[in-house]
């Protein structure tokens, strides 16, 4: 269980704001082509350097750019790499989309590689995708250079079986005489060559007979200590050729590299070599090109390395995967972010076992499928079981970077990036998101200039208008004044008019408080209060005295606080009545068998001993019974120590079975006694019934004070309710003692429950000035 921090949340408002400017900054960005696709209108707008990647001017398309139009670009063999236009907006919920590689007509009539990644950031209330924006990358020369690499991979392949057939060249040379062929005769050394030879080195035929050291003074300088050495190389009755590849100087003295099969054939009485014929070839060509894919492969290697030390710096880790022996490389950043150590043998079965269990069919399925042809990218969110024994959020990417002849998968690189922090963001911001949508107060945003920026669903209600209408619009637009400066003040409190969409004028209660991000001022929140029925409401009580239902409404109301009230002291009643009576003769009788077992047999010791075992889980049930009926820690301690006291309670009830997760920031108010009782209450049903009926495996609770309310929100996901059904049950005293507690509280408890998605309890509290 996490405790209660005491650092407030990110404001939505300003992460609003973020996303806003990187949004901008995309499509300021020099390097990759951006495009805004509006789905609903089929519009496409291009950046600049999209429009310099094709090659295209703005005056090349229509006036208004289509998705079709953009389409009819695309090279026919790659239709297939791209969703079709019909199903992109079927996508619910789905915020990336890619990558997708293929090619596009530029305006010279050539195609040239992109890739493309989309991202949805608008979608309507049927979270359907209504605007995509995507981010073009000019990878032309990358798939070029991949081409390139993969030509000269075949050709070092068939040199590869060149020298494979080595002895077969050499049979075959002595046969046709087609090949540069040698006799050497060591004891009398002397060689004879054969026309092809002399043609190799650029000499006449018969004109240049070389010694032994003759030769070797053609050879290259770098090689002539390794070459001399097959003077004395060959051993008695030596059968199999040797292989040599050196530099030799031809006549015009330029070096070119050859290969240099020999083999003994003849030898004397006492076994040493006596005839020695050799076969040359000249590998010059394959050799320059052999020696040119090496390079080009260390450079790779080195620009592989650099990725890795760009990725650990950038806090990301690396891991690389041998396919053929399903061995794990991770790195120290990587294991770090994992929070676990699989030893020296990181294979894959011991690492697929601290993914979720939820999460492993899905995974291994969808890293099976990234080994098979085409070898798309991996990438995927998952929880991995760290040493703690405590799950992480975890993003995984990988991709085959090496394949052998058959094109079967040798070798996958990958990265692992941590998404705790992020998703601990992504839960807050729902959180706010939500407090925002059931606020009873129209929440309305607009930027330094006035320029509407967010509102929420109270205050959409309120004016009339709909979101697409008012978004970027001018404040003033709402107001019957021609400016709106008297508003867009750090500090505003006043009753202010609204014009709504009807045309009709709307009293309200406005405040307005500037916000800042690092010290700079980024924009204005309108706290917006309808006054309308309020001021009728008001004028009527004015005329009118109290009638008969509002004095029953007001007698049930202290009836109710009274039966309440009653509840509570005869729970503090019998609580000091456990404690002071049954926890003293508990405690009684504890001391009296520790003294009587010292003089018991063995036998009876041991049976003693399971009375005390007994009486102490008694002890332990009668001291949670007192505090679940008087909580002394809210007296003690305040309503903070309590709620966080009973969440550890149940957490050492349920053991690892729940994961209970607790955010309190009360920013130093403490209610009053009375307050404090009521909502601890709220928060004890809460919490029992998620986990006595409910059967949650996951529990969150935050207890939060805003400016002018405070927020207690209870959210499990176990098993659901029908709420309507549950109020009209005779019995269901827990859920309406909660909403009788909440109205006593002058607050607003709201119950949404579905058999899917758990429960959520959601209470408001308003405070008056004084508490303020």
């Amino acid at each position: 269980m996490t405790k209660g921090e005491k650092a407030p949340l990110q404001p939505l408002e300003q992460r609003l704001r973020d996303e806003q400017r990187r949004y901008e900054f995309a499509l300021k960005a020099g390097n990759l082509g951006v495009f805004d696709w509006n789905l609903q209108a089929d519009q496409l707008t291009f950046n600049p350097r999209l429009y310099e990647i094709t090659g295209y001017a703005p005056t090349d398309f229509p006036q208004q750019l289509r998705y079709a139009d953009w389409l009819a670009l695309v090279h026919p063999d790659d239709d297939k790499n791209l969703p079709a236009q019909d199903e992109q907006p079927r996508i619910a919920g789905k915020e990336h989309h890619g990558p997708f590689k293929y090619r596009i007509r530029t305006r010279s009539g050539k195609y040239t590689w992109i890739e493309e990644e989309r991202y949805s950031f608008v979608f309507d209330e049927t979270r359907q995708v209504v605007h995509t924006i995507g981010i073009i990358k000019d990878i032309d020369g990358q798939v070029q250079g991949e081409n390139r690499l993969r030509e000269a991979f075949k050709r070092e392949l068939a040199l590869n079986h060149q020298l494979k057939q080595r002895e077969e060249w050499y049979l075959f040379a002595l046969q046709v005489g087609n090949l540069a062929v040698y006799d050497w005769y060591p004891q009398e050394d002397k060689t004879v060559f054969n026309t092809k030879l002399y043609e190799l080195i650029g000499y006449e035929a018969g004109e240049f007979n070389p010694t032994f050291n003759q030769w070797l003074s053609l050879v290259h300088p770098e090689e002539q200590a390794r070459f001399s050495e097959r003077k004395h190389a060959y051993a008695p009755m030596a059968s199999q050729p040797a292989v040599q590849v050196y530099r030799l100087q031809d006549r015009a003295g330029a070096y070119r590299w050859i290969e240099d099969q020999h083999m003994p054939l003849e030898w004397d009485a006492d076994g040493r070599v006596t005839r020695v014929i050799g076969v040359i070839k000249n590998v010059d060509g394959e050799k320059r090109s052999a020696d040119a894919l090496s390079k080009l492969n260390k450079e790779l290697r080195e620009s592989e390395n650099r990725w890795a030390y760009a990725l650990e710096g950038s806090g990301d880790g690396v891991y690389e995967w041998k396919i053929s022996t399903r061995q794990f490389y991770f790195s120290p950043r990587a294991k770090e972010i994992m929070g676990i150590d699989l030893g020296p043998e990181q294979d894959f079965t011991r690492f697929i076992g601290h993914v979720h269990p939820d999460l492993r069919s899905e995974f291994k399925a969808n890293f099976e499928q990234s080994l098979r042809p085409p070898y798309h990218p991996f990438m995927m969110e998952v929880q991995v079981l760290d040493n703690a024994r405590d799950y992480r959020w975890i993003m995984f990417r990988a991709k085959v970077v090496e394949v052998d002849d058959d094109n079967n998968p040798q070798r996958m690189v990958g990265t692992v990036t941590d998404l705790s922090d992020h998703k601990v963001i992504q839960k807050e911001l729902t959180i706010y998101e939500e407090m925002i949508k059931q606020n009873q107060s129209a929440i309305l945003f607009t930027s330094m200039d006035g320029t509407i920026e967010f509102l929420n669903d109270t205050a959409v209600d309120l004016l009339g208008y709909k979101q697409h209408e008012i978004i970027e619009k001018d404040i003033a637009r709402l107001l019957p004044e021609p400016s709106a400066e008297h508003l867009l003040q750090e500090h505003y409190r006043s009753q202010q008019e609204f014009i709504t969409q009807s045309g009709g004028r709307l009293l309200t209660q406005v405040v307005t408080s500037l916000i800042r991000q690092d010290g700079d001022p980024m924009g204005f929140v309108f706290n917006i209060l309808d006054l309308t029925e309020r001021k009728r409401l008001e004028d009527e009580v004015t005329a009118l005295t109290m009638t008969k239902l509002e004095i029953e409404l007001e007698m049930q109301r202290k009836q109710t606080e009274m039966i309440i009230l009653v509840q509570e002291n005869e729970k503090e009643s019998i609580a000091r009545e456990l404690h002071d009576g049954v926890g003293q003769l508990l405690s009684l009788a504890k001391l009296q068998l520790e003294g009587l077992c010292s003089v018991l047999t063995p036998e009876q010791q041991k049976q003693c001993k399971s009375v005390q075992e007994l009486l102490q889980h008694v002890t332990t049930d009668v001291k949670s019974l007192t505090s679940d009926l008087m909580p002394l820690s809210i007296r003690n301690l305040g309503l903070e120590s309590a709620i966080t006291s009973l969440l550890e309670r149940y957490q050492a009830i349920r053991d690892k079975q729940v994961t209970i997760q607790c955010k309190i920031n009360l920013d130093g108010f403490e209610p009053e006694q009375s307050w404090s009782m009521h909502i601890y209450r709220i928060a004890q049903e809460g919490v029992n019934n998620a986990m006595k009926y409910a059967h949650a495996t996951s529990l969150s609770i935050i207890l939060m004070k805003l400016k002018n309310s405070l927020h207690l929100m209870i959210e499990d996901n176990g098993k659901g309710f029908d709420v309507d059904e549950a109020l009209n049950k005779q019995n269901s005293f827990g859920l309406k003692t909660m909403i009788e507690r909440a109205r006593l509280l002058n607050g607003k408890l709201l119950v949404s429950s579905t058999g899917r998605a758990g429960t959520t309890i959601s209470l408001t509290i308003p405070l008056n000035a004084e508490v303020l």
